[in-house]
């Protein structure tokens, strides 16, 4: 109520009365407000076009909705983007102000709610308003391309996640461009220079551009091309085999939280299926314990008196001090050092000591103390161990050195620096030790230890051998005395110099260690131990294997060195490395120190005990010191001074006291890792990591590994040639920039790389030679080095990461990750390398087929996807159990021995094929080889794609089919012997249409276990955001028919992709333990199965994409999901910048729930058991309501409610079906009625309910007819020979017709069959499909539900043998053309209608009234003597023509209406041609030939009548007239009434006949009054028997074309036709508008046997048609055929006509091919009405002539009567119901309507069927429309004809018909004369 009165408190102050300056503002406004109106008009239209052009740019910019949205737009163009700041700043730079935040627009609670409440307002508006931008349309008057160059700058600015590099993409527009517009010169110079004079500058210019500049363009092209092939060739397979320590060790960093709860589902999951865990975990780990060697282990000191002794630490911030300290902190109690550290550090960048200290301990590394121990244990003290009393104040310095409690004295301070002066060498490295020791020796303790750290360096050149190890004695500096080299390197340095080059010292380092050595061992009062490391690298073991401290020491350095800057020269061999983990080497600095007892090296063997450890990065110097002026130079003579007596004149190159020890591993250890191996490491890593492009990898390889180690290089040999390659060059491009003045920041990135060029100089001595040391250390068998090698690289990786995290811009920055080891492998944030192409090319692995996919696949990922994440650790893991299982592969080398990988991941897309095999293509470093995969053999159908996809590696296997393919063992075992041990299959089969995990599959398995082998099956889970056939699969969940996979389709997929409408948002891959298979006898596979999908659903990671699905699901707050899911323990995927996504219906929704749905199956076990067995998940284990947390109740609740309510749904639906009397329910008609009551529960929830439901309910009477298709038809023969070829209960030919197979990779599949028709013999396979789709019924091929005639069931004949010999007597006793057989009798008393056919089929003929006798006369002699037999006999006569009527014209009245016997007088006999007028062009034909025999005759001697209906083939002349019928081309020839000129009939008054009929002539009008001809036509045999007919006959045309169009809509179609019917003489012959349905039906009918030719042609028109021209709707699009006929001026001119039409309705040609196929269809598109029939259809059609004016609203209205009908009825299915315009009149149309239902368990359905189409009748009279425009009345429509003539007229009609036939011989009783 408060927020309520708050609320009104705004309203009320926005409503206050202005003031006296706003009323005058107001006036001014008023004043200028037509101005204003005008501005305001301008506004809109810009802002209307830069609408336009955003859509067109951006298609999934996102704008406000709304009625009022336009208004927003004018005003202010707001849109909404991911990353507002990032993107107005990029616009800004580019100098469009587009701002941000929300002055303009904002949330209303915001200015309702108080300060102190605003933090309760809505975070999703608050978080949308904060994504608003505003255009600057508006406000400035922009042109036309400034806003397309504004549009397509947002564009590209507006996802800055995605990694751009803008030079490249605009280098790569104008590469592309240029391309372009070479190939198009060299085109033209092609078409035209040939026959075009050169002396044209223009053409000279094109000529040398197509001659002379593109071959050396193409030349260059294709060079490059070769180069990269040979180069991939000889290094690509080196790169690969050169090291594999990335896929054994890259994962070592990593903590997978989830591989124990992995393990643990998979030990449960395999019992007892023979199958074991194959984890490679332990293979390569560690087995190293510091704590477990002798030397290394700490242990507690007895003979310490005083616990309260302490330790002095210099160097405490470097690398080895760091962690020395905290390992002296961590065993102080064991020390005897518990009265704490002592440290001296220096003040540095404005930091104290104390400072950096607090800074040092506050790291992870010392969280094991806590902050008063801190305090307590460390003391700093800031001081600079190079001057004077260590920088310290006397008295400070004299209150240290009486500190009683110092035990020790540890140096770590030193300047690692190679390339150090020797003054400043001399004053870090020798100055500070005598510093230190001299204050060890004041120190008030007397037995305090001095630890000096040196380096194992110290021997000059010399590097020992396995036979003579470098000692630990001090090194013989020969001639040279040490003090004096001290002297030397402090004043003139040149006798050090000298020294140091003679001796063969590297680098000043190492020099001044070893002279300090020879000076601190002459001071004999004082104990002073000298650590000897070799290279230090990172730990082994403590803190974490890899820790390499804060920076980048020696080793790690060199690493991270070539990872930033890969163009460096490297030279490495095949030598030990000398390195030694820091960890390794603060223990034994401390065991040393420590330490009274000796141990020999004997007693430094391990125990054996199993050791776990993990190792990474490398270390450097300790802290380094920054020197000050020469004022602080402490020189020898001060030393001495204060050394006195004490320093021996002598130096001493022994070890006798033991005061010399070596930190590195003896000599006899076992074999380090190389240098070689080491660097192989890194290259491979920093290719993999993408921090090197390939080229440059495969380029190191080359130079560094290959020529290098050819030649043997010296150092003066390598530095010549870095100086060469790497110096020069950088110098002559920094002078280049200088000179041409380009960007300062290209110099300053030069000058920040040269101080660190000449790093692989420096390092030359160590990575060219084996360094033998003599240790007491010694490396078992057990240290992995490799491993430890590797964690060196990884540290050197970490290092980069750092840096460029530390450094890259905040919208470049990497997205963070809550587990370990997930690398961005593509999409929009992936950073690639180099250039696609490039990339491609430079694969290691792949044929030019898989190069060419990842070329596209690498493109299409990044249009498509945010980012697609791989779990790096978990493929590790897996790959390193194969090599666990490889490794103990049998020597045999057969196939029963060898270890292959099976790639088991989830399916849920298509693209999970790319997937797979991209991250094989795109990592090869993981060690897995790119896949066979186990594809379904439905790519191989497709063109193109099937191709690629077998060269790609896919081998196609049949699935669907219930059993296993019988060639997959012969497949697998080919596969197995190849090289290639890779295969991927998908054990779910198919897609999950709803994104459950589905039943595993286990032939394959079984094929595998069965072919022999070891097979390692790596379950791999693929988690999308968004799966691209999402809105596909949601209607294939809802029941429609499966798409078809076709290259069209996907080709306008990749438009939409390309385009930016498709936005998958993220995708993760990861890999679970893999699983060891075999065959063997206790192998159960099905267990097999269960545990990889186990495995799959433990691996699946939730987003908040998947949580808002699960919120919008089941209406609940997304807190409340995301709470449930912690409570479970649910992967959350990472936090990383969300994508904006959309779920468009509650089924996509679900889908995406359902993701992750399978996780709360078990708690349905108990209440809903289907349901928990439907969730996918874990149905077996019963989890209780008093377990779960409080959330998981709240969703599990609101799941059951959704379930419960679906349940109830289909009982209600289930109970009203069966209250209207449907006896056995489909699901599909159950769910049909569901969603037509208003239930808003999705498809997908209904069907399993409906499913469960109807299994648990009986049905009575159920009728199982599964008669085959073949069941049998036309076995009865009529009597006339002559006709015995038609069908019988069917339309059209015995020999033709439609029948439906199955194929062998389960397509239904339907033939013609013969070869009358230009589809017979041709399969449609899309025409059972496009029927399931509309209908949402599936057709069974097994389940015939009407099968096709087999008996004749009708009574008997009334005809006496009198009468009979009567009429045996008029047929001249021809036996032939009289019968009374129930087939012909039942064929001449029916039509072919549905319900005719109905009842013949389903055998209702025995109520049914049928002729007595069927007579065939020959002429008109023989009909006249029938008419006179019945009016003698009291016989009731019905002509017959073809039979073809739809009207029921042949019905016979029933007996109680007619009780006389009927005789049907068939005509067909009378079929010849009576003469022909060529001069009158007219011919005089008998009325029984049947159009096909009448056009056959005509094309013979050159003419035509023009009249072609779609009954032509079996309809008859007299036929045509008694209906009067019209042809398809009536808009040219006319309709029947317009043919005919005359008519000859007989009746019950004789013959009767006019206008010199005898003479043979006719004429074209006359004014005589009423013409026989117009009584006749539509008499429907009711008036008398047409026995002849005089026709207007045209010359055959010159020339006939077809033509097709394709427009948007059926409006559009409509005024298209409606313009044509206006041509007049240009009017084409036939003009056909079909609606969406019709011409989807259409389509659905065209064949695949067409040549390649053809069905190509077909291909490109329908992408013209639907790819490449916007807005074209699938689902609206509508196409008119046009048959032309005439002269070639003729055709042209109408053509001319069309085209312009169309292209005025935004229409396009499809071509002649698809005009000439609706045309060639016309024939056999009859047969499918029958067809349908067979598996439950119930098909008619029924057409009206309409105005113009009433069109639209009568077929919308007819239309919606017949969908209003078929739900009232509650009928199964969808009915199919579509409309075509046939013949074009200036006033109007005659329109035909097709109706299809399912008819499978009605009552009684050709009833049902006629009252929908009654009603549909009668609803086209209401709106205007003709009872029938050609078909005729008959008895079908005779009840309507009251409604069409009036009253009088209908006397009239009756009183003519009684004249004419006075005995009413003719007693049909059809239309006006029933």
């Amino acid at each position: 109520k408060t927020k309520l009165q708050r609320a009104h408190k705004l309203v009320k102050r926005l409503r206050k009365s202005p003031s006296p300056a706003l009323l005058s503002l107001l006036y001014r406004r008023l004043r200028k407000s037509e101005a204003t109106s005008k501005m305001i008009e301008r506004r809109k239209e810009r802002c209307e076009k830069m609408y336009s052009f955003l859509k067109q740019k951006i298609p999934t910019m996102e704008f406000p909705d709304g009625n009022d949205s336009c208004n927003h737009l004018y005003w202010l163009c707001p849109f909404l983007v991911n990353n507002p700041i990032d993107t107005c700043r990029s616009m800004s730079a580019l100098g469009y102000d587009v701002p941000s935040g929300t002055s303009q627009l904002g949330s209303v609670t915001k200015f309702i709610w108080e300060s102190n409440e605003y933090s309760d307002s809505c975070p999703n508006t608050e978080q949308m308003m904060a994504q608003i931008l505003y255009l600057p349309t508006s406000s400035k008057d922009m042109i036309d391309s400034e806003m397309w160059h504004l549009a397509t700058t947002l564009k590209e600015n507006m996802d800055p996640s995605a990694e751009k590099d803008s030079n490249r993409v605009y280098m790569r527009k104008d590469y592309l461009f240029l391309f372009r517009i070479l190939l198009m010169a060299l085109l033209l110079d092609m078409m035209t220079f040939r026959s075009v004079s050169l002396r044209n500058t223009t053409f000279m210019f094109c000529r040398f551009i197509c001659y002379q500049l593109l071959p050396i363009v193409l030349s260059a092209f294709v060079a490059i091309f070769i180069f990269l092939h040979f180069i991939r060739i000889y290094l690509g397979d080196f790169y690969i085999r050169c090291s594999n320590t990335f896929s054994k060790y890259n994962s070592i960093m990593s903590q997978r939280d989830n591989f124990e709860n992995e393990i643990s589902i998979l030990q449960k999951s395999l019992q007892g299926s023979g199958a074991t865990i194959a984890d490679g975990t332990r293979v390569h780990q560690q087995a190293f314990d510091l704590n477990k060697h002798k030397i290394l282990r700490i242990t507690v000191n007895e003979q310490v008196e005083k616990r309260k002794n302490k330790v002095l630490l210099t160097g405490a911030t470097g690398f080895i001090g760091s962690l020395l300290l905290r390992e002296l902190l961590l065993h102080r109690q064991e020390l005897g050092i518990e009265g704490g550290i002592v440290l001296i550090i220096r003040a540095k960048r404005g930091q104290s000591a104390t400072e950096r200290a607090n800074a040092l301990l506050s790291k992870n590394m010392f969280s094991f103390l806590s902050d008063h121990q801190k305090q307590q244990l460390i003391s700093a003290i800031e001081g600079d161990v190079s001057v004077k009393q260590l920088g310290l104040s006397a008295k400070d310095y004299q209150a240290l050195t009486h500190e009683e409690h110092i035990t020790h004295v540890i140096n770590c301070a030193a300047c690692v620096n190679f390339v150090e002066p020797l003054h400043r060498a001399a004053e870090s490295n020798i100055t500070s030790a005598l510093h230190l020791q001299t204050f060890a020796k004041n120190v008030k303790r007397v037995k305090s230890k001095y630890v000096y750290i040196s380096t194992a360096f110290v021997h000059g050149n010399l590097t020992g051998s396995s036979t003579s190890p470098l000692q630990t004695n001090l090194f013989n500096f020969g001639k040279y005395d040490p003090l004096d080299l001290y002297l030397s390197m402090m004043d003139s340095q040149s006798y050090a110099s000298a020294a140091m080059a003679d001796l063969g010292f590297p680098n000043t380092y190492t020099f001044s260690k070893s002279v300090c050595e020879h000076l601190l061992l002459r001071d004999k009062s004082i104990g002073t131990i000298i650590i000897r490391p070799c290279i230090v690298g990172p730990a082994v073991q403590e803190p974490f294997e890899g820790w390499a401290g804060d920076k980048p020491s020696t080793l790690v350095a060199g690493a991270c060195l070539y990872l930033k800057n890969p163009y460096n020269i490297w030279s490495f061999r095949k030598e030990q490395a000398a390195v030694i983990p820091v960890d390794v080497v603060c223990r034994y600095i401390i065991s040393k120190a420590f330490e009274d007892c000796k141990y020999t090296n004997d007693d430094a063997a391990f125990d054996g005990a199993s050791m776990d450890c993990v190792s990474l990065s490398t270390s450097k110097s300790a802290e380094e010191s920054e020197h000050s002026s020469e004022q602080s130079y402490v020189f020898p003579k001060d030393i001495l001074a204060r050394n006195g007596s004490s320093l021996e004149q002598r130096t001493e190159h022994s070890n006798e006291d033991g005061r010399i020890y070596t930190a590195a591993w003896d000599y006899s250890s076992p074999p380090s890792f190389q240098w070689y191996t080491f660097a192989c490491s890194i290259v491979q890593l920093g290719s993999a990591n993408g921090h090197i492009e390939k080229i440059i990898a495969y380029f190191v390889l080359l130079i560094s590994f290959k020529l290098f180690l050819a030649i043997e290089l010296t150092f003066e040999g390598f530095r010549s040639i870095h100086q060469l390659l790497v110096h020069r060059p950088l110098g002559c491009i920094k002078t280049a920039c200088r000179y041409l003045g380009f960007k300062s920041a290209v110099i300053r990135n030069i000058e920040r790389v040269e101080p660190f060029l000449d790093l692989p100089l420096l390092f030359f001595p160590f990575t060219t030679a084996t360094f033998h040391f003599e240790s007491d250390l010694k490396a078992p068998s057990q240290f992995n080095s490799e491993r430890y090698m590797f964690s060196c690289v990884l540290a050197a990786e970490k290092f980069v990461l750092d840096h460029d995290r530390k450094n890259a811009p905040r919208s470049h920055e990497a997205p963070h990750t809550e587990w370990n080891s997930v690398k961005c492998v593509a999409g929009k944030r992936c950073k690639m390398p180099c250039s696609d192409y490039l990339w491609c090319m430079l694969q290691p692995r792949g044929n030019y087929a898989i190069r060419l996919v990842g070329f596209f696949v690498i493109k299409l990922l990044r249009s498509i996807t945010t980012e697609v994440t791989l779990d790096l650790d978990s493929f590790m893991r897996a790959v390193q159990a194969v090599h666990e299982c490889g490794s103990k592969t049998d020597i045999k080398g057969d196939i029963d021995s060898q270890t292959y990988i099976i790639l088991a991941p989830t399916h849920r897309s298509y693209l999970d094929f790319i997937l797979i095999s991209y991250v094989a293509f795109a990592y090869p470093e993981i060690g897995i080889s790119i896949p066979n995969i186990a594809a379904a053999d439905d790519f191989a159908r497709v063109p193109v794609l099937g191709l690629l996809t077998e060269m790609a590696g896919a081998f196609f296997v049949k699935r669907g089919k219930g059993v296993i393919d019988p060639k997959l063992d012969e497949k697998v075992l080919s596969l197995k012997q190849t090289v290639n041990n890779c295969i991927e299959v998908f054990l779910e089969g198919r897609r999950s249409r709803d994104r459950r995990f589905l039943e595993p599959k286990t032939g394959f398995l079984r094929c595998l276990a069965k072919t022999k082998g070891k097979h390692v099956v790596v379950p791999i889970t693929i988690n999308y955001e968004v799966i691209p056939e999402q809105s596909c699969l949601a209607e294939e969940a809802n029941g429609r028919p499966r798409y078809e996979l076709s290259i069209l389709r996907l080709l306008k997929w990749l438009k939409s992709a390309k385009s930016g409408q498709v936005n998958l948002g993220r995708i993760h891959i990861s890999a679970a333990p893999a699983i060891l298979m075999r065959d063997s006898p206790e192998l159960d596979v099905k267990k097999v199965a269960n545990a990889i999908q186990a495995l799959q659903k433990n691996s699946v990671v939730v987003s908040d994409f998947h949580v808002h699905a699960c919120s919008l699901s089941l209406d609940l707050n997304r807190h409340v999901v995301h709470k449930s899911l912690e409570e479970l323990g649910v992967q959350k995927w990472s936090k990383g910048q969300q994508s904006l996504l959309h779920l468009s219906s509650p089924t996509e929704q679900w889908s995406a729930f359902l993701h992750f749905g399978h996780i709360y199956s078990s708690f349905f076990v108990g209440s809903h058991p289907k349901w928990a067995e439907w969730m996918g998940g874990d149905h077996s284990t019963l989890v209780p309501m008093n377990q779960m947390g409080d959330y998981t109740q709240i969703l599990v609740h609101a799941l059951l409610k959704t379930f419960d309510s679906a349940d109830e749904a289909v009982i209600a639906t289930v109970d009203f079906l069966q209250n209207k009397g449907y006896k056995n329910l489909s699901p599909s008609h159950v769910l049909q009625y569901i969603r037509q009551s208003g239930c808003k529960l999705p498809s997908l929830l209904l069907r399993p309910a409906i499913l469960s439901y109807l299994d648990t309910i009986t049905f009575r009477n159920v009728k199982d007819l599964t008669a085959p298709i073949d069941a049998a038809i036309n076995s009865c023969e009529g009597s006339c020979k002559k006709f015995s070829n038609e069908s019988y209960g069917a339309w059209g030919y015995k020999d033709s017709g439609l029948v439906l197979n199955v194929n062998s990779d389960g397509t239904k599949q339907v033939t013609m069959k013969g070869n009358r028709y230009k589809i017979s013999g041709r399969p449609m396979s899309r025409l059972v499909p496009f029927l399931e789709r509309v209908t949402e019924i599936t057709v069974d091929p097994l389940r015939v539900v009407l099968p096709k005639a087999t008996t004749v069931t009708i009574s008997r004949s009334d005809i006496s043998d009198r009468v009979f010999n009567s009429l045996f007597e008029i047929v001249s006793s021809d036996s032939e053309r009289i019968t009374m057989s129930d087939i012909e009798r039942v064929r001449h008393g029916t039509g072919h209608s549905q319900e005719d056919m109905y009842m013949i089929r389903s055998d209702h003929l025995k109520d049914t009234r049928f002729p007595d006798a069927v007579v065939y006369p020959l002429d008109e002699k023989e009909v006249e003597c029938l008419i006179n037999l019945a009016a003698e006999e009291g016989l009731c006569l019905i002509p017959f023509g073809g039979g073809t009527n739809v009207s029921h014209a042949t019905w016979c009245p029933p007996k109680d209406k007619e009780p006389r016997p009927i005789i049907s007088v068939d005509m067909r006999l009378m079929n010849k041609i009576l003469e022909i007028n060529e001069e009158d062009s007219t011919i005089h034909v008998q009325a029984g030939i049947t159009g096909g025999d009448l056009v056959q005759e005509l094309q013979s001697r050159g003419y035509t009548i023009g009249h072609e209906p779609d009954s032509i083939e079996f309809s008859t002349l007299g036929g045509w007239i008694a209906t009067k019928a019209s042809g398809m081309k009536q808009n040219k020839y006319g309709n029947i009434e317009q043919i005919v000129k005359s008519v000859e009939v007989v009746s019950s008054s004789g013959r009767l006949w006019q206008h010199n009929y005898s003479q043979g002539t006719s004429f074209s009008r006359v004014s005589t009054g009423t013409d026989l001809t117009s009584i006749m036509m539509g008499s429907e045999g009711s008036l008398g028997i047409i026995t002849s007919a005089t026709l207007k006959m045209w010359p055959l045309p010159e020339f006939k074309n077809f033509e097709s169009v394709i427009l948007h809509n059926f409006e559009d179609g409509l005024l298209f036709v409606k313009d044509i019917s206006k041509l007049r003489a240009l009017k084409p012959a036939s003009v056909r508008l079909l609606d969406n349905t019709q011409f989807r039906l259409g389509q659905s009918m065209t064949s695949k046997n067409d040549s390649w030719l053809k069905t190509m042609k077909q291909k490109i028109a329908m992408m013209a048609t639907s790819l490449f021209v916007d807005r074209f709707d699938p689902e609206e699009m509508v196409c008119i055929t046009i048959a032309l006929e005439g002269s070639r001026l003729e055709i042209e001119l109408q053509m001319r006509e069309i085209r312009t039409l169309a292209s005025t309705y935004g229409g396009i040609s499809a071509g002649n091919e698809v005009g000439k196929a609706g045309y060639d269809m016309t024939y056999a598109i009859a047969y499918i009405r029958d067809f349908a029939m067979t598996y439950g259809f119930l098909a008619e059609s029924f057409e009206t002539f309409v105005p113009w004016s009433k069109v639209r609203s009568l077929i919308t209205a007819t239309k919606d009567r017949l969908k209003r009908e078929h739900q009232d009825r509650a009928l199964p299915g969808n009915p199919i119901i579509s409309c075509r315009v046939t013949q074009l009149y200036d006033d109007g149309v005659c329109v035909y309507f097709y109706f299809c239902m399912n008819f499978e368990n009605v009552q009684n359905p050709s009833a049902v069927f006629a009252e929908i189409e009654l009603a549909a009748r009668k609803e086209i009279l209401a709106q205007g429309g003709s009872l029938s425009h050609h078909h005729g009345i008959g008895k079908h429509r005779a009840p309507l004809m009251n409604e069409v003539n009036s009253e009088n007229l209908r006397e009239v009609l009756k009183n003519m018909k009684k004249a004419i036939d006075p005995h009413n011989i003719f007693g049909v009783a059809n239309g006006s004369y029933s």
